[in-house]
């Protein structure tokens, strides 16, 4: 998947709240939107299970602001992780993610 692609779905995802996120390039990318509401200690070096686990366990117990922030981690929760097919692209999506965040409309 190219990674405007994957920003531009996860950003549409947010907006009309459907569908689930389909690969690894779009986890990494609404990780690191994730990252700029809910601080985690995670990066786009580590591997997807190991972010998935550490994202969890920082969204217990955090109530979200909005509808938006409710749909994202709940996406994020539903995502099954593939841990062996990690590249610099999921890196870089997650930068773009983080630097970012949410969509204007819902920050």
């Amino acid at each position: 998947m190219v990674p405007i692609l994957a920003r531009q779905s996860i950003d549409r995802k947010i907006r009309q709240q459907l569908s689930v996120i389909v690969g690894d390039y779009e986890f990494y990318y609404a990780i690191g939107i994730l990252t700029t509401f809910l601080p985690m200690e995670v990066n786009g070096q580590m591997h997807s299970d190991e972010v998935k686990r550490i994202a969890l366990e920082a969204m217990k117990g955090y109530t979200p602001k909005n509808p938006a922030e409710e749909f994202l981690l709940s996406r994020i929760h539903r995502y099954e992780p593939h841990p062996d097919e990690w590249d610099e692209t999921m890196a870089s999506l997650f930068e773009d993610g983080k630097n970012t965040g949410m969509p204007e409309e819902y920050r």
